[in-house]
């Protein structure tokens, strides 16, 4: 076993970690506190094993032999020098024929995915090939806070100092999901004493925890941004001298000061009509402008909740100009010019073959825009393709990026995509857009290559590490790394002089020199090398010109924006009032299990998050008949979308927040792809920004209804009682109205309330329009006791939907071992009776265990059953007849098929079996066993509550009182480190197992181990013994 140093690239923040490796397997992934990203991660980044390892990568060549758009592709397999020499020559022809600018490259975020690991010299080969032309989506996701901040200040957004901050402001940015490493830090700044203000429609865990949780309208943040100007202003906590020296305040436009023109624009904006715009209270946005104007150490970030708006560019220009007021730009505690690391620059528009940079889809539209850095965007793609507006575009080189999923205007999408004369795709998976490709290349996961990452960027000491994170597994199959694909195309390109013969060390070598350091000093030392940086604050005053603007200036007024007949000052575009047909006001959410489009094919993280969720007020699902869990449909003037309704009673009554990224299907746990479950569905793109392009996905007029008949009421009647062996009875239920009732997937239970307590018991017959119930009387069990002696039929029970995590697949293309003791039958009973009638139905053995032949239950069903399917084998371990279940009986076939093993009975079997299957090397997350969500929010212990608590790894004894706060923090202040990262509940990585006792949690949180606890937001019910 090895523990090796590393780093994660799934998302923006790199965490520092810690991986160990076991018989050539990723067996486990860890933060490493010694690096400057590593105090905690995720559970993606937990997930690592099984995406490393999952059984569906794609492992080799692909051609396509059916035509575009059939159900199958036809894919057969192909030698990697044949699919590179194809796609080489295809490329060439079209650039011969009609030009660089005729192939299209779309490119998956590096903030998002590991493509991180090459983005640079994947950009270096567009360029030298010559193409003006890259989808990356930047329009709605990074553009404005990394480029149209340059307007303002020069430069993108800089460097928050979180920990050293007075203030901290989060405007439509949630980092406990999109960057945990900035989560941590601004966790770290609260504990320090720094305010926390949060600008988001959502009570995020963030807003919850925040001072001023500013809870506007979607699409109203430019109108809370002028409103904040206007107030800062009239206050007087702006800071004079700053905006005199460094900004062009006093430069005069036609004989009146810029901030005179500032004053005057956002003069109207006042607290009451800001608050009737945006939806927060004047009183709250005077409070929050007091507080910006008194910091004098603000750290600001905002992101795609600011990006995705038709107004998108001025609304960013508006919350820049802000900040600018407080003088605190580079200053510790505010947002910081870190220097970097000087290797040389892999990329750039220079690279372009001359006139080619002119050929941008889009340019002429939006030239100060994405186009005039070479992004282009979807919709500019499309028209290209599908009209030859400005000019046909012929092929396509797609590097991860899934557009059907991630770009809206699903149906113009792939009419391109099949209209398309070449399209080469790479990825791990096949997704829908890999669907339309000719070639399909196989991408390796990113503990299967080496990755370079030059400085971190989180602080000043984080800047300084210069890390490879080294191959620590063999790629699965023939998967290649993005690197290598890239130099291996670029050399069949005739580029290879730009990327030093393929050599790609030489190239990385070269890229370091600057540095003093090389790869095999990297390779060498694999937790990093740190580069000294000399590092200052305030460095626009040692510098000329102080901003790389055009008057050297912050520009609180553009000039550029002026000349290209845009608003030199950023204003509000005005939502429409709301259509009668769609009162509702639509938004979205990054979900914190998945990075975008990616993952919800992996158990651990489906079993978090099940179903695309849309969040609406009580108010609005009342006045809808949608209850919580109901199916509902959102419609928009562009198109609907099915969701599973979550009631959140903190969002405004008339706001609905939906997920995207919804195309997988989880087949370990039966759950199905979605279906017309496309946010992309619900937005059109009319209103883009018209200096970004940037397409509305937030704002949109909509309005929600139930999915299917009216909602069933909630009660059940018992239809029928029938014993099954003794003291085991099942119950027939069925709803009094007739109504259908609400379907359920194999290995579910139903909340049933019996003698006045609720239980939850798996379902254990396929779904129909009755439910059975099959319940084993357990000494003292009010519940079982209820069924087994008093229960009748007639009776009226109260219920609750089916639900639970311990679903298994009825298809699937790996083997299913069943594993069942006694009473533990229940839940496969449903799985194998859905498989009756099914021709593709998965190969299954069962093992079940139980004492006597009168305690088999259902024996005689499953003796039917196995004449009824083929594929079911059935293994008796009567252990009075016999020795009882053991793993060794499990056939090592099954474990070299990589079987998913699924377990049902008492705990200690299910902890017993889970160790001697992962002794007989089955992945621990192949493995599946009945766990339930942690309880609703309790209420906090009584103020004189007591309880001791043992940290039972580092032997400390230690007395916990409701002061004390979390578990977490009653660890911290006894010195003790415990991995901590959003500190909000969200990232889950504080999660610690409970030895003895037990912990409540104070929000709602997803716990997939019943055994754990979240630290953060936990604390004792009980004397507690905690493994930490």
């Amino acid at each position: 076993m090895a523990r090796v140093s590393g780093f994660c690239t799934l998302c923006r923040s790199r965490c520092g970690t810690i991986n160990t490796i076991e018989d050539g397997r990723l067996v486990k992934v860890e933060p490493d506190p010694s690096h400057p990203t590593g105090a905690a991660i995720c559970a993606k980044g937990r997930a690592g094993p099984e995406i490393a390892h999952a059984t569906n990568r794609l492992t080799v060549p692909l051609r396509r032999t059916a035509p575009k758009g059939a159900a199958d592709p036809g894919w057969e397999p192909i030698t990697w020098d044949a699919a590179l020499d194809e796609v080489a020559a295809r490329l060439l022809a079209i650039k011969a024929a009609h030009g660089a600018e005729a192939v299209g490259f779309a490119v998956t975020s590096p903030s998002g995915t590991p493509i991180s690991d090459a983005i640079d010299w994947i950009e270096r080969l567009i360029r030298v090939f010559g193409s003006p032309n890259t989808v990356y989506a930047t329009e709605i996701c990074n553009w404005h806070k990394d480029s149209a901040h340059a307007f303002t200040f020069g430069t993108g957004i800089t460097v928050p100092d979180y920990r050293n901050a007075e203030l901290i402001l989060l405007w439509g940015h949630n980092p406990s999901h999109t960057w945990l490493a900035q989560a941590e830090a601004v966790a770290a700044g609260q504990k320090r004493g720094a305010k926390l203000m949060v600008v988001d429609p959502r009570r995020t865990g963030s807003a919850a925890q925040a001072d001023h949780w500013l809870q506007l309208r979607p699409g109203t943040d430019a109108a809370l941004a002028l409103g904040l100007i206007r107030e800062v202003i009239a206050q007087g906590g702006y800071d004079a001298e700053f905006v005199r020296r460094w900004t062009n305040a006093e430069q005069l436009v036609e004989g009146r000061p810029v901030f005179e023109l500032l004053t005057e624009a956002v003069a109207l904006w006042t607290p009451e009509r800001t608050a009737a715009e945006t939806g927060v209270p004047a009183a709250q946005i005077i409070a929050a402008a007091r507080a910006i104007g008194a910091s004098r150490a603000t750290s600001y970030y905002c992101w795609t909740g600011v990006g995705q708006h038709g107004n998108a560019t001025q609304t960013d220009r508006a919350i820049a100009i802000l900040m600018a007021l407080t003088g605190t730009w580079d200053v510790a505690g505010g947002n910081r010019e870190i220097r970097r690391q000087p290797a040389r620059k892999v990329s750039g528009q220079h690279l372009l073959p001359p006139g080619q940079a002119e050929k941008a889809l889009g340019l002429a539209e939006r030239p100060i825009g994405p186009p005039a850095m070479g992004y282009i965007t979807a919709d500019d793609l499309y028209t290209a393709v599908l009209e030859g507006r400005p000019y046909p575009v012929r092929a396509l080189v797609g590097m991860g990026a899934n557009m059907l999923v991630s770009q809206g205007d699903t149906a113009r999408a792939e009419a391109a995509l099949k209209a398309l004369d070449f399209h080469v795709q790479t990825d791990l998976f096949e997704t829908p857009t890999a669907r339309f490709a000719d070639i399909l290349l196989p991408v390796s996961a990113l503990w299967e290559r080496e990755g370079l990452r030059i400085g971190f960027e989180l602080t000043e000491a984080a800047e300084e590490l210069v890390q490879l994170r080294t191959r620590m597994l063999e790629p699965q199959g023939q998967a290649r790394s993005d690197l290598e694909i890239t130099f291996a195309l670029a050399t069949r390109l005739g580029l290879g002089e730009h990327f030093f013969g393929g050599d790609m060390d030489a190239a990385r070598n070269w890229q370091l020199e600057p540095l003093g350091i090389d790869l095999a000093a990297l390779r060498a030392r694999p937790e990093g090398i740190r580069v000294p940086l000399a590092q200052t604050t305030r460095l626009y005053a040692q510098r000329s010109p102080a901003f790389a603007t055009e008057s050297g200036l912050i520009e609180l007024y553009s000039d550029k924006l002026l000349r290209h007949g845009q608003a030199p000052l950023p204003f509000h575009r005005p939502v429409p009032q709301p259509d009668p047909a769609f009162p509702l006001r639509l938004t979205t959410a990054k979900n914190g299990f998945y990075c975008h489009s990616q993952q919800r094919g992996f158990a651990s993280l489906r079993r978090r998050s099940p179903d695309p969720v849309a969040e609406i007020a009580p108010e609005a699902a009342a006045a809808r008949g949608i209850t919580e869990g109901d199916w509902l449909v959102l419609a928009t003037p562009a198109g609907e979308a099915r969701f599973r309704a979550r009631i959140d009673a903190s969002l405004a009554a008339d706001v609905v927040v939906a997920e995207y990224g919804w195309w997988q299907a989880c087949e370990p746990l039966g759950e199905p792809a979605p279906t017309a479950s496309s946010y992309n569905a619900l937005v059109a793109s009319l209103g883009a920004d018209p200096i970004s392009g940037s397409v509305p996905m937030r704002g949109i007029a909509c309005e929600a209804r139930r999915a299917g008949n009216a909602a069933w009421a909630g009660e059940m009647v018992v239809r029928a009682l029938q014993p099954e062996a003794p003291d085991v009875t099942s119950v027939l239920l069925a709803a009094p109205d007739g109504r259908p009732l609400p379907g359920f997937l194999p290995g579910q239970y139903l909340p049933v309330t019996l003698g006045g307590v609720e239980r939850r018991y798996s379902l254990s017959a396929a779904p129909a329009d009755t439910y059975r119930l099959t319940v084993k009387r357990v000494p003292g069990g009010i519940g079982s006791g209820h069924v087994n002696d008093v229960l009748r039929v007639g009776d009226v029970l109260p219920a609750r939907p089916p639900g639970g995590h311990f679903t298994m697949p009825v298809r699937a293309h790996f083997p299913l071992v069943l594993v069942a003791a006694g009473i533990g039958i229940t839940p496969f009973m449903a799985l194998l009776e859905a498989m009756v009638g099914q021709a593709d139905a998965a190969r299954v053995v069962l093992h079940y265990a139980f004492r006597g032949a009168a305690h088999e239950v259902f024996g005689t069903r499953l003796r039917e059953l196995e004449s009824l399917l083929p594929a079911l084998t059935v293994m008796r371990h009567d252990s009075r007849e016999g020795p009882r279940f053991a793993v060794a009986d499990v056939s090592p076939d099954m474990i070299a098929a990589r079987a998913r093993f699924y377990l049902c009975g008492p705990p200690a079997m299910l902890r017993e079996t889970t160790e001697a299957l992962v002794a007989r090397g089955v992945p621990r997350f192949d493995i599946f066993q009945e766990a339930f969500l942690a309880p609703p929010p309790a209420e906090p212990p009584p103020p004189d509550a007591v309880f001791p608590v043992r940290f039972a790894r580092s032997g400390l004894d230690a007395v916990w009182r409701p002061q004390d706060g979390s578990l977490l923090d009653l660890a911290e202040a006894h010195g003790l480190k415990p991995p901590s990262g959003c500190r909000t509940g969200q990232c889950e990585s504080c999660a610690l197992r409970v030895i003895e006792g037990t912990a409540r949690h104070l929000v709602t949180v997803n716990v997939d181990d019943p055994d754990c606890c979240l630290a953060c937001q936990a604390v004792p019910n009980t004397a507690l013994v905690i493994d930490a």
